[in-house]
């Protein structure tokens, strides 16, 4: 079998207990009483790590942690509710929440194309004529 080294190389690994992906056997093996860990169980893990980052001011570490946690809520199908799953999922398409002004940037831009696109015949070049309708009180009355 071979197996990817971490400095990039490749080697032949012979009667070793690693698989084909480079696991080392027992590593997955989980605990009695412990269930699948899914995105409701890692958010708080996320949340918790950016909060120590932030506290000891290492905010571009922290906003790795933020995006993870964001994800996390985004694919937490059990404890969010489907009003909030659309925010976060609109949140994501439309900046990465936050984070990424690549995204927000192209979706400015493709806004801006649409209403150009809108406006592609322009303005009426005239005004249309102003025609005065209603009746004005004897004695000129107050308007």
């Amino acid at each position: 079998m071979r197996y990817a080294r971490q400095d990039g190389h490749c080697a032949t690994c012979r009667g070793s207990a690693r698989t084909a992906l480079g696991a080392v056997a027992g590593w997955n093996a989980v605990g009695p009483g412990v269930g699948p860990v899914g995105p409701a169980q890692l958010a708080p893990v996320y949340r918790a790590l950016r909060k120590a980052f932030e506290d000891s001011k290492n905010e571009p570490g922290a906003t790795d942690f933020y995006y993870g946690e964001m994800e996390m809520r985004r694919h937490d199908r059990t404890g969010t509710t489907p009003a909030e799953g659309g925010l976060l999922h609109g949140y994501w398409m439309l900046s990465g929440y936050g984070l990424r002004a690549s995204r927000a940037l192209g979706w400015l831009a493709a806004t801006m194309l649409v209403t150009l696109a809108l406006l592609g015949g322009g303005l009426p070049d005239d005004d249309p004529k102003q025609e005065v309708t209603g009746t004005v009180p004897p004695g000129g009355g107050r308007v």
